[in-house]
């Protein structure tokens, strides 16, 4: 046999030198004996990396497969591979490593599928020959499933950047399911608006910023503020979402938004003095507020000429709570609500309790990472409102607010700043008003 040779060339297993040994051959038989059958039914398609002194350097599975089924096993020198086939050779052994994360593993299924097609080409119904999904899974010792989905969750990464620092493979599936259907709210927006145009009278709600929307209502329109703002906690930082990220990234909901202390505090404040403005004489008004900020914010509204609530009202989400350090602090289990007046105001519902209990939006019903539950905001209005009064939610999100607002026979209004929310609230207005 001529050893000078530079293509794949065929050596009896006894010559290949492995320093550690074969630990995949004691560890995962399972998956070996899979590789064995292949070698049997196609023959070893990809050859193992040795150097000029036939030390291994890369294919331990497959050289285990040889030993195991008696055969000579398939080579090629280090110093003596094309570009594709390092490249090949280089994703196989990247698919070992503990370290990839979920997407780049998925991509290098990817890519060793197709640089496989190229070597091999491509497998047609009723051809024999080409490379397949089953050869793939036998490569890697994974089931025609795995890589199914491995090539499914790549495609999605390419088509959304910021899936990339998923944990899982199930937060990418979560990930993409609510990212199509945002994808499909934001496509029907012109359809919903068709919807909304003709209902004006009762709604209208607009994608813009709060700053300037509000600047633009009329002076004492509005009877009614309930609004859920950015609380300025971080939330798009610590909140649970895809990849242990939100806000300023996707979330499984699909959704990004901004939740900078500063920021939040500056909406605060601009919401309490143009609110003071729009707001009737006799208003009300409910503004979700979180706790490191509440009495910041509940000074903002007293300063502008609003009363307001000296304790927090709460809204009581369940019996069991959140907790990032569950070793050190409790669990949350309650949202806080600044609740404001006018001075000439009074209750519709007197004598109710300061706080409300109900149970949050389920995350898979959620299209908003802070979604509130529409039972909660018709429990609020039911406090302060009558039928035919006005409404207004600078900061809709999903439009949850809208919805309660019109389900309580108030004629509502407000606008968001994203294209996500905008999309989310006007399909869900435009199928409440099309009942």
């Amino acid at each position: 046999m001529d050893c000078s040779k530079t293509e794949d060339f065929l050596v009896p297993t006894s010559k290949i030198k492995v320093k550690d040994g074969l630990p995949r051959l004691r560890q995962d038989l399972t998956e070996i004996d899979k590789l064995v059958a292949s070698f049997a039914r196609y023959g070893q398609l990809q050859p193992i990396l040795i150097n000029r002194e036939f030390e291994l350097i890369d294919g331990g599975r497959r050289l285990a497969a040889c030993i195991l089924s008696g055969r000579d096993v398939l080579v090629c020198y280090n110093d003596a591979v094309d570009v594709v086939l390092m490249r090949e050779m280089e994703l196989e052994a990247n698919l070992q490593r503990e370290d990839l994360t979920p997407a780049e593993e998925a991509a290098a299924v990817k890519e060793i599928h197709e640089l496989k097609q190229k070597i091999h080409g491509k497998s047609e119904s009723g051809k024999e020959g080409g490379w397949t999904l089953e050869h793939t899974a036998e490569l890697l010792g994974v089931s025609k499933g795995s890589v199914i989905l491995d090539l499914q969750l790549a495609t999605a990464v390419e088509n959304y950047q910021e899936l990339k620092g998923c944990k899982t493979k199930s937060e990418i599936k979560s990930a993409v399911k609510a990212l199509d259907k945002l994808a499909a709210r934001i496509a029907s927006v012109s359809s919903y608006e068709e919807i909304l145009a003709a209902n004006t009278e009762t709604c209208r709600i607009i994608q813009a910023g709060a700053d300037r929307y509000m600047s633009e209502l009329n002076t004492g329109s509005i009877n009614i503020l309930l609004t859920d703002p950015p609380f300025g906690i971080d939330y798009d930082e610590t909140g649970s979402s895809v990849g242990g990220r939100t806000g300023t990234d996707f979330t499984t909901s699909g959704f990004k938004f901004n939740d900078n202390r500063d920021d939040a505090l500056y909406l605060y404040k601009r919401l309490a003095w143009e609110s003071v403005r729009f707001c009737t004489f006799n208003a009300h008004g409910f503004i979700f507020v979180g706790p490191e900020h509440f009495q910041t914010v509940r000074q903002m509204f007293i300063e502008t000429g609003w009363q307001a609530y000296i304790k927090p009202m709460l809204w009581i989400k369940r019996e069991t709570g959140q907790c990032n350090a569950p070793h050190a602090w409790p669990s949350s289990c309650y949202e806080m609500i600044l609740y404001v007046r006018k001075a000439d105001s009074r209750l519709v519902k007197e004598g109710q309790p300061d706080w409300i209990q109900c149970d949050p939006v389920l995350p898979s019903e959620r299209v908003h990472p802070a979604e509130k539950p529409v039972e909660l905001l018709m429990n609020l209005l039911s406090r302060v409102s009558l039928p035919g009064q006005t409404m207004c939610d600078p900061f809709f999100g999903s439009g949850a607010s809208i919805e309660a607002g019109l389900r309580s026979q108030l004629i509502c209004c407000g606008c968001d700043n994203a294209v996500e929310s905008y999309a989310a609230a006007s399909g869900r207005v435009a199928r409440l008003l099309n009942k």
